[in-house]
C-alpha cells in the first residue's frame, strides 16, 4: 500500500475521533493492554462514554467490537457503575500470526459512532489448521467437490482438522476439542479420529497438539439444487473455525445484452442492395462480428468486424434461399488507456447517464471530464476545479456522481490541508463545460463521508458514513437535503437497486433490504461467521447479491459472495485479490459479476453462468481507489494512487444473435438506341426519356448512372440510387448542351451490383456563326490615373436560335488597367441580336497600354470570342522638396522648390490656396519647366498665425501631383548643458549644446535660435561659437557680479536631436572650482512654436594644487547606447566606465520631470549593461541621464507606441 493511502487511513480515524473530541468520546479505564485476557477465550475491557465530559450510559445493542477484519458483535456490556462500563466478548482470532490482540471498540449514540483503540498479548499460542485429504490446507469446500450429487445419494469429503497449542515456554500442550457442528442436515458428519492419537472418542475431548484429527463430510441433498451450510470447529471452550460447504452447482440461465433489431426475419434482397443491419445491447468502442450462412450455419463468412451499432451491408453477388446473418462479440479487453494528465492521486471517477462522459477528481482538486463518444484515446474537453486552481490546497474526494440532467454532475469531498476540526465535507455541483462549481453545500460538521452514491435514476445522493449508522439523502438536482436514514448497526455499504429496493450492508454482516419509498426494512439476511464485509451490490434483475469481504491481513484471498434472494443462501464464491474489495457491480443482465479490489488482482470478471476461471484486468501499479462501470455494462474507469491513475477500458461479453431465414435473388435492362432531337452548339436541350425498362421478375438496384463521355449528354440530376421493379420502366432527364459540333454518340452505364449495362444514344449537333465589331476597341489618350468608360457593339449572332454569353473579361488577368464591367452573365443574345461590352480604362504608365475582351460562351471553357483593346497614357510628374510646407511666426516667407522629373515639359498655368486669404503665391505663372529641371516657388503667411491649407498646381499636361499641405510647425524641444571637466590652464575649453526636438512633421528649412546662459565669471570666458547646421556668432558676453552672461545666435536646419553648437573659451581660476551652468530666458530660443525645456549643467575645474599635490580625476563615464531607440517597452543601456562604484539612471521628459528613477546600480570598469522597462512610460522624446562620481552622461530616449 502506497504511503499517501496508509497516511489517509490514519487521518480519517483521527478525523473520526478528533471531530468528536468536543461531544462524544471513549476513555479505557487502563491505558496498557487495556483487554482483559484472563478468561480466554473470553475477553474484557473497561471503558466509558463522555457526552460534553459527562458520562452516558450505552446499551449492548449500541456497542460493537471489530478484531481486525472479524466483526463481533459482545456477549455483554454491564450498567454504569462508578462512571465506568465492563463490555465482554468471544475473540474470533482462531488463528493468530502473532500474540497481539488489536480491536477497535465502537459505540453508536443516536447516529454517531466513536471508537477506541484495544490491544493486549496473548501468552499461549495456538492454531488450527484445516486441510484435505492430502494435507492442502483449504478455506472451504466449493461446488468442484460437490459438482452434481442428484437426491437421495451421500457423497463423502474427508478433512483433516490440525490442532497446535504452545504454554508460555512454547511447549505442547492438550486442546479442547468441545464440537463439530453444521447447521443442517444436507451436510452430515462423521468423526474419524486420528491415527496419531489412541483415543477415538468424539468431542467434546482434549486433543493432541500436532495432531490431524480426520472428519468425513457427507453432501446428501433433498432436492436437484445447490446448497450451502457452515462447518464449525468449536474449540477452548469459546473460539470458533469455520469451514463453509457448497454443494451441487448454482445453475443462472444466460442472457444475452446484444440483439438485432433489423433486417427482420424473411426479408428479400437483391444482389449489391444495401441493408442496414442494425443492433443493440453490445459493448461501445469494442468490435461486433458480423457473418452470414447459406448452409443453415455448417459454415460462416464474415461479413465485417465493425465498431458501433449498425453496418450498411452489400448483400452478396448470390442467389440462396437459406441465408442467415449472425452477430457475435467475444469476451475481449480493447487498448486500455490512460487518462490523466499527471501523476497526482486520483480518488473518484464517474461516467455521466449515458456513458458518454467521463470525470475524474484528483487530490489537488482538479476534475477532468474526458468525451468517451470516440473509439481511440479519449480527450479532454472540460478541465474543472474544487477550489482555486492556482491555491496549493489538497482534497480527499468520497465519490463522483453525475443527475439526470445529463450534463451536471457532483462531487464530495474534504479539504486535506485545513486542521481536522474546521473541516465541512461538502458537495460540490458542476456543470460540464464550467471551471467552478455553481452550488456548494456543507454537510453536517460532525458528520464524515466514507463514499457517495446515486440511484438508478440519477435524481437522489446518498452520502454514507465513514463511521456511523446515519445516510443522508440530497436531491442531486437542486442539492435540497431529502432525509437521513438511520440504521441499528455501523452502515459499511448501501446499493440502489432498479425494482424500487435497495440493500444496506451493516457491521458484522448484516444484510437488510430496504424500500426506496420510505426506507422502511422489509427483509433480512445475516452471515456472521464470515471476516466482515465491506462492498455490497445488488443485480439489476433484484435476485442476486454480491457481497464482498475485508481481508484478513494474511495474505489469503479476499472471498467475493453472490448471494441468491429466493433462497437467501450463498451460491456462489469467488476468491480474487488479497486487497479489500471497493466495488462489486453485476452486468445489465445479471449474468456477470465484476470485483474491483484494492491491490493484487484488482479487477476481476466472472460469468455467474459457467464455473469457469474469471477473466482479469491487471488494474493499477498500486493502491486501486476507486472503479466505475458505464452505466452499459461494457466500459469500466479506475483510479489509483500509482502513476497510472486513470484508467479507462473497454470489453466485452461473450455473446452472439442468429436470425430465421431471408432471401436473395438475380435480376435485366432494356438496351435499345435512344435518339434525341438535333441541337445547335451551346444550346440547353433538355428530353425527357421514358424507353429504359425492367423487363424481368426480379426488382434491380441501379446503384449508379451516368453517361460515358459526359462531354455533351448529361444526366438532369446526379444519379441517385434507384430501384426498378419488375415491368417498371425508368422516367430519366437527358440535358444536351453540345460543345461540339457534328454527330454526337454516348452511352448511359448503369451499375447493378458487379455488372454495367449499357444503353446507347445518339444525336447532332450545329455549329455558330457571329460578325465581329470594333475591332479593335479603342479608348484613346488618357490621363494617367484619370478612369473613362465605354460601351460599344462587340459581335451579332446570325444564327436562328439564341446564342448563350456565359461572361466577358479582359485579359491577361494580371492587366490592372483594362477592366469589364459588361457584368453580364448566362446571356441570351437572340437570333440577330448583339453583345455591348462595357470597358473601364485607368492607365498607370506611360504610352500605349493593350490588353483583350475575352467572350466566353455557349458553355465552352477553350473556345472563346477574342476582341483587342487598347489606349494611351499621358501625364507629367514633378518631385518637390517638402511634402507639406511648414511656417513659423518669425518668418513669414518660404521657398518651395519643384522638379520635373518627367520627359515632357510642364506648363504651370497657376497656383491656388484653399481655403483663401492664409497664404498667397509669390511667383508668376505661366512658366515652362523643362525635363530635370527645377523652379523655386515664393509663398507667403498672410496671418500671424499660420493656419492649414492646401496648394493647388494647376499645371499640364495631367500633373500627377496636384496638391501640397500648408500649415503650422509645432514641436518641443529639450535643450541641455552638460557636466564640463577642465583643467585651470586649458584654453580650449568646449561647451556643447545638446538638443532633442519632438516634432509630428519636420520643417526643413533655415531657422534662426537664440540663447543665452551663465557662468561663474572667472571660470570660463567665451571667445567663439561653432555649429555645424549653420551660421553661429556671439551675441552678447557680459558681467554682472561673478555671473557671465553668454549669449550666441545660430541660423540653420536643425537635426531633431544632436549637439546644436559648442561655445568655445578658455578656463580660468577663482575662489570657487564649480560652477552652474543655466539657460536664461532672455532670448527667444527656437521662437514660439517650439515649447522649450531646458536642463542645466556644471563646469569643474580639475587638477587644482593642494597641499602641494595636483588634484587630477581620471574618471569617465561615456558612450552611452540604448537599444532600441525608438523603445516600445524593455530597453537595454550600455555604456562605458573606467571606475567602478554605484549610479543614479533617470529618465526625465523634455520639461525635465523625472519619470523613472534607478538608484544605486552597481557598475564596474568597462562596458556597462542595465536592462529596464519603460512600458508604464507615456509616448515622447526623454532624456536617460546616467550620474556616477559627479559625472553626469545623457542620452535621449524616445518612447513610441
Amino acid at each position: 500500500m502506497s504511503k499517501i493511502t496508509l497516511l489517509l487511513l490514519l487521518m480519517f480515524c483521527v478525523v473520526s475521533q478528533s471531530k468528536g473530541q468536543y461531544q462524544l468520546q471513549i476513555q479505557l479505564k487502563a491505558q496498557s493492554e487495556n483487554i482483559d485476557l484472563s478468561e480466554y477465550p473470553y475477553f474484557k475491557a473497561n471503558f466509558r462514554v463522555l457526552n460534553a465530559g459527562q458520562p452516558i450510559e450505552v446499551q449492548l445493542q449500541d456497542v460493537f467490537i471489530s478484531e481486525g477484519a472479524f466483526a463481533i458483535i459482545p456477549e455483554e456490556v454491564s450498567p454504569l457503575i462508578n462512571g465506568w462500563q465492563e463490555v465482554k466478548w468471544y475473540t474470533k482470532k482462531s488463528d493468530p500470526s502473532d500474540t497481539l490482540i488489536r480491536s477497535i471498540l465502537m459505540t453508536k449514540i443516536d447516529s454517531k459512532v466513536v471508537q477506541a483503540l484495544l490491544f493486549g498479548v496473548i501468552r499461549p499460542f495456538h492454531n488450527i489448521i484445516i486441510t484435505d485429504e492430502n494435507s492442502i490446507q483449504i478455506r472451504d469446500v466449493k461446488e468442484g467437490h460437490w459438482s452434481q450429487v442428484q437426491p437421495g445419494n451421500s457423497i463423502p469429503i474427508q478433512v483433516r482438522i490440525r490442532f497446535s497449542l504452545l504454554n508460555e515456554k512454547k511447549q505442547p500442550i492438550s486442546m479442547k476439542l468441545d464440537s463439530i457442528t453444521t447447521n443442517t442436515d444436507i451436510f452430515r458428519l462423521k468423526w474419524l479420529a486420528s491415527d496419531s492419537d489412541p483415543d477415538h472418542s468424539e468431542p467434546p475431548r482434549l486433543v493432541m497438539s500436532g495432531s490431524s484429527y480426520w472428519v468425513n463430510i457427507y453432501f446428501e441433498p433433498k432436492e436437484n439444487r445447490y446448497y450451502h451450510d457452515v462447518m464449525t470447529v468449536h474449540y477452548q471452550g469459546g473460539l470458533k473455525k469455520h469451514l463453509p460447504l457448497y454443494g451441487n452447482s448454482f445453475k443462472l440461465d444466460g442472457k444475452t445484452l446484444i440483439e438485432m433489431t433489423e433486417p427482420p426475419e424473411g426479408s428479400k434482397f437483391t444482389p449489391c442492395q444495401t441493408v442496414f443491419i442494425r443492433w443493440k445491447g453490445h459493448a461501445v468502442n469494442l468490435p461486433t462480428e458480423i457473418s452470414y450462412t447459406t448452409n443453415n450455419g455448417f459454415t460462416w463468412t464474415t461479413i465485417d468486424n465493425v465498431k458501433g451499432n449498425e453496418y450498411l451491408w452489400t448483400v452478396p453477388d448470390i442467389e440462396t434461399e437459406n441465408l442467415k446473418l449472425r452477430i457475435k462479440q467475444n469476451f475481449k479487453q480493447a487498448d486500455e488507456y490512460l487518462l490523466s494528465e499527471d501523476l497526482q492521486t486520483i480518488f473518484s471517477v464517474g461516467y455521466d447517464t449515458e456513458g458518454t462522459k467521463l470525470t475524474s477528481s484528483n487530490i489537488s482538486g482538479k476534475l477532468l471530464t474526458w468525451d468517451l463518444t470516440q473509439a481511440g484515446q479519449p480527450t479532454i474537453i472540460n478541465r474543472a476545479y474544487i477550489g482555486e486552481p492556482e491555491q496549493p490546497t489538497q482534497y480527499y474526494s468520497f465519490g463522483l456522481v453525475y443527475n439526470n440532467t445529463k450534463t451536471e454532475y457532483i462531487v464530495g469531498f474534504r479539504s486535506l490541508s485545513i486542521p481536522f476540526i474546521q473541516r465541512r465535507d461538502t458537495l460540490a455541483f458542476f456543470k460540464i463545460n464550467e471551471e467552478t462549481a455553481y452550488r456548494k453545500i456543507q454537510l453536517p460538521p460532525d458528520f464524515i463521508s466514507g463514499k457517495l452514491i446515486t440511484n438508478k435514476t440519477y435524481d437522489v445522493l446518498a452520502v454514507l458514513p465513514f463511521t456511523g449508522t446515519e445516510m443522508l439523502l440530497y436531491s442531486s438536482v437542486n442539492g435540497t437535503f431529502l432525509r437521513s436514514v438511520q440504521f441499528e448497526a455501523p452502515l459499511m455499504d448501501f446499493a440502489f437497486n432498479s425494482n424500487g429496493t435497495g440493500i444496506a450492508l451493516l457491521f458484522n454482516n448484516q444484510i437488510r433490504i430496504v424500500d426506496l419509498n420510505n426506507y422502511n426494512i422489509i427483509d433480512e439476511i445475516n452471515f456472521d461467521y464470515f471476516l466482515n464485509s465491506v462492498s455490497i451490490s445488488m443485480s439489476p434483475d433484484g435476485r442476486l447479491i454480491g457481497l464482498g469481504n475485508k481481508s484478513d491481513g494474511n495474505g489469503l484471498k479476499t472471498d467475493i459472495f453472490v448471494i441468491d434472494l429466493q433462497t437467501k443462501e450463498i451460491a456462489k464464491v469467488y476468491g480474487p485479490s488479497i486487497g479489500d474489495p471497493i466495488r462489486i457491480y453485476f452486468n445489465p443482465t445479471s449474468t456477470s459479476l465484476i470485483v474491483g479490489s484494492t491491490q493484487d488482482k484488482q479487477i476481476a470478471f466472472y460469468d455467474l453462468t459457467q464455473s469457469k476461471k474469471a477473466e482479469t484486468l491487471f488494474g493499477h501499479y498500486d493502491v486501486m481507489t476507486d472503479m466505475q462501470i458505464a452505466p452499459n455494462g461494457h466500459s469500466l474507469a479506475s483510479t489509483a494512487t500509482s502513476r497510472d491513475n486513470l484508467m479507462y477500458r473497454v470489453f466485452t461479453y461473450p455473446e452472439e444473435f442468429i436470425t430465421g431465414n431471408m432471401i436473395i435473388r438475380k435480376q435485366v435492362l432494356t438496351n435499345d438506341t435512344v435518339r434525341i432531337p438535333f441541337a445547335y452548339l451551346g444550346t440547353q436541350n433538355q428530353h425527357l426519356i421514358t424507353q429504359i425498362c425492367n423487363p424481368t421478375d426480379a426488382m434491380i438496384i441501379l446503384s449508379e448512372g451516368f453517361f460515358e463521355y459526359r462531354n455533351n449528354l448529361n444526366l438532369a440530376v446526379d444519379w441517385m440510387r434507384d430501384t426498378l421493379f419488375p415491368g417498371e420502366c425508368l422516367e430519366i432527364g437527358v440535358n444536351f448542351s453540345p460543345i461540339d459540333t457534328g454527330v454526337i454518340k454516348d452511352d448511359l452505364i448503369f451499375k447493378t451490383c458487379n455488372t454495367y449495362l449499357r444503353i446507347p444514344f445518339s444525336t447532332y449537333s450545329y455549329p455558330r456563326n457571329v460578325t465581329y465589331f470594333n475591332k479593335p476597341f479603342e479608348m484613346g489618350e488618357v490621363c494617367i490615373g484619370d478612369t473613362v468608360i465605354y460601351k460599344r457593339e462587340l459581335f451579332r449572332n446570325d444564327d436562328p436560335v439564341p446564342l448563350l454569353v456565359n461572361f466577358s473579361a479582359t485579359e491577361p488577368i494580371s492587366n490592372k488597367e483594362f477592366k469589364d464591367e459588361t457584368f453580364t452573365k448566362d446571356t441570351l443574345i437572340p437570333p440577330g441580336g448583339s453583345y455591348f461590352a462595357k470597358i473601364k480604362f485607368t492607365p498607370l504608365e506611360l504610352g500605349l497600354r493593350e490588353a483583350a475582351i475575352a467572350v466566353y460562351h455557349s458553355n465552352q471553357s477553350k473556345i472563346k470570342i477574342l476582341n483587342e483593346v487598347r489606349g494611351v497614357g499621358i501625364g507629367s510628374f514633378i518631385e518637390s522638396n517638402h511634402n507639406k510646407l511648414l511656417f513659423i511666426p518669425e518668418i513669414d516667407t518660404r521657398e518651395l522648390r519643384l522638379h520635373n522629373v518627367g520627359k515632357t515639359d510642364i506648363v504651370f498655368d497657376g497656383f491656388n490656396v484653399v481655403p483663401a486669404g492664409l497664404y498667397q503665391v509669390l511667383t508668376p505663372t505661366p512658366f515652362t519647366l523643362k525635363p530635370d529641371e527645377t523652379a523655386i516657388i515664393e509663398i507667403i503667411k498672410l496671418t500671424e498665425i499660420a493656419g492649414n491649407a492646401s496648394l493647388v498646381i494647376d499645371a499640364n499636361p495631367c500633373l500627377i501631383q496636384k496638391f501640397i499641405p500648408l500649415g503650422p510647425y509645432t514641436s518641443s524641444a529639450i535643450l541641455s548643458l552638460p557636466i564640463v571637466e577642465v583643467e585651470a590652464t586649458d584654453t580650449n575649453v568646449e561647451i556643447p549644446i545638446t538638443v532633442s526636438i519632438t516634432e509630428l512633421e519636420s520643417y526643413k528649412g533655415i531657422r534662426t535660435f537664440e540663447g543665452e546662459f551663465e557662468v561663474h565669471a572667472g571660470l570660463f570666458l567665451p571667445l567663439e561659437v561653432k555649429s555645424e547646421w549653420g551660421d553661429a556668432i556671439l551675441i552678447r558676453n557680459s558681467i554682472q557680479g561673478n555671473i557671465r552672461t553668454v549669449g550666441f545666435r545660430i541660423d540653420g536646419d536643425f537635426p531633431t536631436y544632436g549637439i546644436l553648437g559648442v561655445v568655445k573659451g578658455v578656463a580660468g581660476i577663482a575662489e570657487t572650482d564649480r560652477s552652474d551652468l543655466v539657460f536664461t530666458d532672455g532670448r527667444s530660443f527656437f521662437g514660439s512654436s517650439t515649447k522649450l525645456t531646458t536642463e542645466s549643467g556644471e563646469l569643474h575645474i580639475i587638477g587644482l594644487c593642494k597641499d602641494r599635490r595636483i588634484l587630477r580625476s581620471y574618471d569617465n563615464l561615456s558612450n552611452i547606447t540604448i537599444n532600441p531607440n525608438p523603445a516600445n517597452s524593455l530597453i537595454q543601456l550600455d555604456f562605458y566606465t573606467n571606475f567602478s562604484g554605484n549610479a543614479d539612471i533617470e529618465i526625465a521628459d523634455f520639461m525635465g520631470n523625472v519619470s523613472k528613477r534607478i538608484a544605486g546600480v552597481s557598475v564596474s570598469e568597462g562596458l556597462n549593461t542595465v536592462n529596464f522597462d519603460v512600458s508604464q512610460i507615456s509616448s515622447g522624446l526623454y532624456t536617460i541621464r546616467v550620474i556616477s562620481n559627479n559625472i553626469i552622461s545623457t542620452q535621449s530616449l524616445i518612447i513610441s507606441r
